[in-house]
């Protein structure tokens, strides 16, 4: 899946691929909803599960690097890898 272009929004970020759409928005500092479509858009019809409101507002970070596309809040960022 190659990425094509990323959009910051308000609690989260929208990933466009060659295969579709994610969404990751986040409910709270350690909540993140993570949605994903092949279309080229989000179905308008209602989750089949509970979906609270955002909290807001809920600091998010984005950073580009060359290698990666790195999405934190301040309780969720990318930690060394663990291998058992």
């Amino acid at each position: 899946m190659k990425l094509l272009n990323f959009i910051s929004q308000p609690n989260g970020l929208r990933l466009e691929t060659s295969h579709g759409l994610i969404d990751l928005t986040a409910y709270s500092a350690d909540i993140v909803r993570i949605r994903y479509t092949h279309g080229p858009e989000f179905s308008p019809q209602k989750s089949l599960m509970i979906v609270s409101t955002a909290q807001n507002p809920v600091k998010v970070s984005v950073q580009q690097t060359n290698e990666a596309l790195i999405f934190s809040t301040t309780k969720l960022a990318p930690g060394p890898a663990c291998w058992s």
